[in-house]
């Protein structure tokens, strides 16, 4: 994100269906976002699991200005970090905790008591190397697809869709009391509380043809009131075998 303004229109990117370590270089024209008084750099970061190393993420800005004079500036001890309310499980998962505030962070407002100093290294002990160099795993949203008919049995709700997708799964919520926990293949969600919520990953994609929801001992099927698969493919461009599993 450039001045609260994401530049990429990918869901995520790089897309790892397989979770891969290796490193990888991306690169943006931001020229349509910086501004000439103050510029913010914010990354949305999900590191691999485990970690492969201490050196996960780095970033520089490059600009030159109308009259010719170049200026760089390069991501280190001085930039700040926070976690977030997403957080990977370590079996390929995800979790996340709607009770934990959204607060800003890309842009304006940002409520920086709350942030830490980032850990400067000096280089990753894998390498960049030649992989840097390999073609980006790149992702689209393709459509959203509702399920054929909902089957609710006790305290499971079954979606069952028209067919297999490779997909985020999205629920809408309501009334579910602060704390209710519920869970998707692949994906738990701790409730809020708020009337309407919505319940979905950020990170893990999932492949199914059926979506079972279940919960704690405060879930209730009717409490989901929308269930939606938000399908993701690669951009034609990419190639295929990048998306293997």
């Amino acid at each position: 994100y450039v001045n609260g303004r994401n530049v990429s229109a990918d869901p995520m990117t790089p897309y790892r269906t397989g979770g891969g370590h290796e490193p990888l270089t991306l690169r943006y024209d931001v020229t349509a976002y910086v501004r000439p008084d103050t510029t913010v750099l914010a990354v949305w970061y999900s590191p691999t699991s485990p970690h492969a190393d201490s050196c996960q993420v780095a970033v520089g800005l490059e600009l030159t200005s109308a009259d010719g004079i170049c200026t760089a500036m390069h991501s280190g001890a001085d930039w700040l970090w926070r976690t977030s309310s997403y957080r990977l499980n370590g079996s390929r998962g995800e979790c996340a905790d709607g009770r934990v505030e959204v607060l800003p962070w890309s842009y304006g407002a940002v409520e920086w008591p709350l942030w830490r100093g980032a850990q400067a290294v000096d280089a990753p002990r894998r390498g960049l190397s030649a992989l840097a160099a390999m073609p980006l795993r790149r992702c689209r949203v393709a459509e959203v697809v509702r399920p054929l008919s909902l089957v609710s049995h006790a305290d499971t709700l079954t979606a069952i869709f028209p067919r297999e997708l490779t997909a985020l799964p999205r629920l809408t919520l309501r009334g579910a009391a602060r704390g209710t926990r519920v869970y998707m293949p692949g994906f738990s969600y701790v409730c809020s509380g708020d009337i309407d919520e919505q319940a979905y990953p950020k990170f893990c994609v999932s492949r199914f043809s059926q979506l079972c929801i279940t919960g704690d001992a405060a879930f209730r099927p009717d409490m989901v009131q929308d269930v939606e698969a938000v399908v993701v493919t690669p951009y034609d461009d990419s190639p295929e075998w990048l998306y293997d599993d």
